[in-house]
């Protein structure tokens, strides 16, 4: 394995572990074990596509207002693989959020509409060399979006503590804030045309409301864990 392959592996893992690195790669790296007509097949095998992804599953609120109390969200992709390592996507999705503090305040209601677009890397073609038939795949991803979320806040009485996203510039007036995904699917190729995964993401908010206390959490992240699968055209 040359210095410049070896150098693509330690950007990647370093993403991997929640640091941005600039992501390097060379098409005469070379795999170690692997001879050169293999090799060359490989490269050769390589088309590019488009494919489309839904998924379904549970958030988690993360701020001062959060008890352990999960939500639901979901999503539609468009996705795009341009080169074998890697590739992005597109996503719209729906989502509710819950929480609670120091049981007083009580979120009565959270939900958003989202949309973030992703860079995707192929992390185990960038380890294992490209291979087309592989069947397990490991993706790190991040990403810029946004929420336009609705909160309502309740006092232990049950009386308006705080009401955030009705006269905003959003949907229906929902309050828009900037979001950074940075996730990890785990996948499973079915076939050539179906994928199921297991997608789990952190995603930062560039707000300290979204939970409707201003506090000791500079912003607030919400995390989802989901299901779902892609179709490749």
């Amino acid at each position: 394995m040359n210095k410049l392959n070896l150098l693509k592996v330690f950007l990647i893992v370093a993403f991997a572990l929640g640091v941005t690195p600039v992501f390097a790669q060379s098409e005469d790296a070379e795999v170690k074990g692997v001879d050169t007509e293999v090799k060359l097949d490989a490269k050769r095998g390589f088309e590019k596509y488009f494919y489309l992804s839904g998924d379904f599953g549970l958030g988690l609120l993360d701020g001062e207002n959060t008890q352990f109390k999960l939500g639901y969200n979901g999503h539609l992709g468009l996705g795009y693989r341009f080169d074998k390592y890697v590739g992005l996507k597109l996503n719209v999705g729906y989502g509710s959020l819950n929480g609670g503090f120091d049981n007083s305040i009580v979120i009565d209601k959270l939900n958003y509409f989202e949309t973030n677009i992703n860079l995707t890397f192929d992390l185990m073609s960038v380890i294992l060399g490209y291979n087309p038939d592989r069947k397990f795949a490991v993706e790190p991803h991040i990403g810029l979006g946004q929420i336009q979320y609705r909160l309502n806040a309740l006092n232990s009485d049950g009386g308006l503590y705080s009401k955030i996203g009705y006269e905003d510039n959003g949907i229906q007036g929902r309050k828009t804030v900037a979001t950074i995904p940075m996730g990890l699917d785990l996948s499973y190729a079915i076939n050539k045309r179906w994928v199921v995964y297991l997608d789990l993401v952190a995603n930062y908010a560039d707000s300290d409301l979204v939970e409707s206390i201003n506090g000791d959490y500079k912003n607030d992240w919400f995390y989802t864990f989901n299901l779902g699968a892609n179709y490749r055209f």
